[in-house]
């Protein structure tokens, strides 16, 4: 069974794919993945990881969301888990999402 989630990012395409492969690389470690995961992108298509267990990611940019003179680009994604477990799937994402925060000060 696969497991879908829908977010929205506020980046560019080209932000997004930069950081991809260590993103990648993070989310899917420990003792079942000795090898860096297997990486391809065919338009909006993004897939991690190979047979049956992989992510596949949808990404389509969605314009710019504007807050006073602030523009920030909007990208939604779709990720399909397939052959993960939730708990799986929840720590993919936690370590995911720790190479794409942004922090100000």
């Amino acid at each position: 069974m696969a497991l879908t989630l829908d977010r929205e990012m506020a980046l560019t395409r080209a932000d997004f794919l930069r950081t991809l492969p260590a993103a990648a690389a993070a989310a899917l470690t420990g003792p079942e993945h000795e090898t860096p995961p297997a990486l391809s992108i065919t338009g909006e298509k993004i897939v991690i990881g190979a047979g049956r267990r992989r992510v596949e990611i949808r990404f389509t940019e969605a314009g710019e969301r504007k807050l006073g003179a602030l523009r920030l680009p909007v990208a939604r994604l779709r990720f399909n888990f397939l052959g993960f477990s939730d708990a799986q799937a929840a720590r993919f994402l936690a370590r995911f999402d720790t190479h794409y925060r942004r922090g100000g000060g």
